[in-house]
């Protein structure tokens, strides 16, 4: 009887380890986080420029985006999930609202806007007619006071 309990109560134990896969290292998780983040945003950077007409609003621009970008953000959400302690249905919750219309809009959008403001920079420069040297700027004390 003690036998049987026994090696029951260790196949238990060995079923129970066999169960849980071993957690990655932190720095791991870490990388890989990393990594998918810098390849959705490089994809982004790679179509934003094709996408954006500089006329539609940039929410739809990033949602267009976004979603050429679907593989990238994809992977970059299961490792942002990879390592959390959350339940499955937690994680796919997560997800599910990862994918919603303004999280797919919100994933991409600030990079439509550093997009559209370098495009501004660019132009306002390159349209500038030379302009005159600026005033030398004098010290508080050498400041003239107004005639009066």
């Amino acid at each position: 009887m003690k036998k049987t309990m026994l090696a029951a109560l260790s196949l238990a134990l060995l079923a129970g380890c066999a169960a849980v896969p071993p957690k990655k290292p932190q720095n791991e998780i870490d990388q890989e986080r990393l990594s998918a983040a810098k390849a959705f945003s490089s994809c982004v950077g790679a179509n934003v420029a094709a996408l954006d007409d500089g006329v539609s609003d940039a929410s739809t621009i990033a949602f267009a985006l976004t979603l050429r970008c679907n593989h990238e953000y994809d992977a970059a959400l299961d490792a942002l999930t990879d390592g959390l302690d959350s339940s499955a249905a937690q994680i796919e919750a997560f997800k599910t609202r990862a994918k919603s219309r303004d999280k797919l809009i919100e994933a991409s959008l600030p990079l439509v806007l550093a997009y559209r403001n370098a495009q501004r920079m660019r132009a306002s420069t390159s349209t500038e007619q030379p302009a005159t040297p600026p005033a030398p700027v004098q010290a508080p004390d050498q400041v003239p006071t107004p005639v009066q």
